[in-house]
């Protein structure tokens, strides 16, 4: 179960709030599989929302601070999602540990809880929503079911913000109506036309004080089926065979994540 702190303000008070379980297929499918490295949904080209970083990212006591503004450009009101921000942080991608990780990926660190929230917060015209979201730890546990591996990676490169959001309230209603006979979330669920439009913001991820060099901000290196989880595996066997992944990693590539020279 993921838990954080999170504080939100609006210019405009207005919230439709129903929380609903999320049901055991639901979960049984995150669990098999993980979170996916990439979300497909395309960014709305000339979108009425504007997502923006209200100011730089930083580790505060042990998380990463981020803070987010989200405003209505558009002479309508738009509805947010209730869960409609997600932060992914970049990894760059390895099928094994033996080849050159070369594909730059992202990896969700925030965005999916074991609570569904399917309903929505109307944003009026000239509003502003802001959010205080410190929720990413330093590390995070991927984890590889099949061969039931886990290791902790540092959270380091690039951070994305996906806000998603619906034009219309009738395009909400759609969608939850359509999400709950599936029993299914955003994330897994949905026709095409039904999926809430995306607007994306992107900034770098600081150093943690104490967990890498000045200057090191690269990307960690995934491998194969690791994914981040709803439900971490922190049992001993899977993490004593996640260590020989990051030591045959460690022999390729430096501290900071970047590829060795070879002699």
């Amino acid at each position: 179960m993921k838990t954080c702190s999170i504080k939100r303000g609006f210019k405009v008070r207005a919230r439709v709030a129903m929380l609903t379980v999320l049901t055991l297929a639901t979960a049984l499918a995150v669990l098999w599989s993980g979170f996916p490295l990439i979300k497909t949904w395309a960014q709305t080209e000339q979108a009425p929302l504007e997502v923006r970083l209200a100011k730089p990212v930083e580790w505060i006591n042990g998380c990463l601070s981020v803070s987010i503004d989200r405003t209505n450009h558009s002479t309508s009101t738009i509805f947010l999602p209730n869960r409609g921000i997600y932060l992914d942080a970049s990894v760059m991608y390895s099928r094994s540990e033996l080849e050159e990780a070369q594909e730059h990926e992202w990896l969700n660190l925030y965005g999916v809880f074991d609570i569904v929230d399917n309903d929505t917060t109307p944003l009026q015209p000239g509003a502003t929503r802001h959010d205080e979201i410190c929720c990413i730890r330093p590390t995070v546990i991927v984890s590889n079911f099949k061969k039931q591996t886990s290791r902790k990676i540092p959270v380091r490169g690039r951070l994305r913000v996906d806000a998603y959001y619906f034009q219309t309230e009738q395009d909400w209603l759609k969608n939850r109506r359509q999400l709950e006979e599936m029993h299914t979330p955003y994330l897994l669920g949905g026709t095409q036309e039904n999926h809430p439009h995306v607007v994306r913001a992107e900034t770098a991820i600081p150093c943690y004080e104490n967990g890498c060099q000045p200057g090191c901000d690269k990307p960690p290196v995934i491998v194969g089926d690791e994914r981040s989880f709803l439900f971490n595996f922190s049992e001993a066997e899977w993490f004593a065979r996640g260590e020989s992944i990051t030591k045959s990693l460690e022999q390729k590539h430096l501290p900071c994540g970047e590829p060795k020279e070879v002699k």
